[in-house]
């Protein structure tokens, strides 16, 4: 199988009453950054949907 040239990745925008849901970042990458949860999903994982769910929960 050969390696794909793309990286797939999720973000996640959680809204509830108007509130984004955001992480600190207190490590690198994005040390000090106030990020949306998310990440890489690796060839052998399923869809994102479920990964983003999982991500969350």
């Amino acid at each position: 199988m050969l390696a794909s040239p793309f990286i797939l990745a999720t973000l996640i925008y959680a809204i509830r009453d108007d509130k984004v849901l955001m992480l600190y970042r207190h490590k690198e990458p994005n040390l000090g950054q106030w990020i949306a949860p998310g990440g890489k999903i690796d060839a052998n994982e399923q869809g994102p949907g479920i990964w983003a769910f999982y991500q969350i929960l």
